[in-house]
């Protein structure tokens, strides 16, 4: 599978999926999904599953334990995608990637509403590992 290299620097207000309840306080995020919008001859949409082994060396994973749930994601990720994905990512210029949302511990999922004014939200993606 080809590899991708995905600079994350992330940092907003997550909310409840469903606005369930939230068992608190949040201990641990556990798997974090980004979400690649975009087009080149046809519109793309899909998720990109990342988990802690896929950082590269040093990195940021912090979440406020109560609500109002702050994430702080920063790092470089180095995962394997399907070759659709790796080929229609890299040939769009306007592509947009962004974190969807978060499954944490206890269990919950927390995910991010496009309505949300996000202080930091930069998700840049290349074919080859990026100097840090």
């Amino acid at each position: 599978m080809p590899k991708l290299f995905i600079t994350i620097d992330v940092e907003t207000e997550l909310f409840s999926e469903y606005d369930a309840e939230v068992e608190t306080p949040i201990v641990s995020i556990g798997n974090i999904v980004l979400n690649y919008k975009g087009f080149t001859e046809v519109e793309h949409n899909y998720d990109i599953y990342v988990s802690e082994e896929d950082f590269v060396g040093e990195f940021v994973k912090e979440i406020s334990p109560e609500a109002p749930f702050i994430v702080k994601l920063k790092g470089l990720v180095n995962i394997d995608v399907k070759k659709d994905l790796h080929v229609n990512i890299l040939e769009d210029e306007d592509r947009k990637v962004i974190l969807r949302s978060l499954d944490c511990d206890p269990y919950c999922t927390l995910e991010y509403r496009p309505d949300t004014t996000a202080v930091r939200m930069s998700c840049d993606v290349s074919a080859k590992k990026p100097k840090l």
